[in-house]
């Protein structure tokens, strides 16, 4: 997120002011986030993912890393996503998209 905001900085020219809040307002919304740590498990399915799904790598990781935190939650798992080749890919693996 920081990298796109960042990026949208500097190619429309959004202040840096208007940037650095919304960052701020970024750092203060992840500690309503689970975060799930790269493990040896989930970069392996990745790797699957990869090959099954033809992902890019950090597409593959994250959603290796969103079935496995389904898995330990056991609850409905949505998945949002702009990219439609990982959206399908998400579907395929039983994430709601």
């Amino acid at each position: 997120m920081a990298s796109a905001l960042i990026r949208r900085m500097k190619s429309s020219g959004i202040g840096d002011p208007a940037i650095a809040r919304t960052l701020l307002d970024l750092d203060e919304d992840m500690n309503a986030f689970n975060i799930v740590e790269l493990t040896v498990e989930i970069a392996s399915a990745a790797n699957r993912l990869m090959f099954k799904h033809g992902l890019r790598t950090g597409d593959a990781i994250q959603l290796a890393s969103a079935i496995d935190y389904g898995r330990k939650t056991a609850a409905p798992l949505y998945f949002i996503s702009y990219d439609d080749k990982l959206s399908e890919a998400a579907r395929h693996e039983g994430l709601i998209p």
